[in-house]
């Protein structure tokens, strides 16, 4: 964990900010939002740290905003999870961004398909 500590957050910021602007929500679901929790995957072609449910929450958080603990990260296999965001416009927007390519990890996302 303490590899994580000299990661950016800046970029997830402006990520986020772009969100609120576009569709006035957070990133990550949020029970009390009153919307509907929508599901994406996330995808690791690379990653200099061991993957698991809390560093892929703060991966994300470092590139696309939001809370770690708010896209409840589910675990599907090696290096595949799933998480929740807070809409179905956010989860376009954030499929949309297609592959996140930062110093410790490459990720992917693609429609999360229960």
């Amino acid at each position: 964990m303490e590899a994580l500590l000299h990661w950016d957050f800046a970029p997830g910021l402006a990520v986020e900010a772009q969100v609120r602007r576009r569709f006035g929500s957070s990133v990550h679901f949020s029970p009390s939002s009153g919307h509907k929790e929508f599901y994406l995957d996330v995808s690791f072609s690379s990653a200099s740290f061991a993957l698991c449910e809390e560093t892929v929450g703060l991966a994300l958080q470092s590139c696309i905003g939001g809370v770690a603990a708010g896209f409840k990260v589910f675990k599907i296999s090696d290096r595949r999870f799933r998480f929740s965001v807070t809409s179905n416009h956010v989860r376009h927007f954030i499929y949309g961004l297609r592959d996140r390519v930062w110093p410790d990890f490459i990720c992917h996302f693609s429609l999360f398909r229960g």
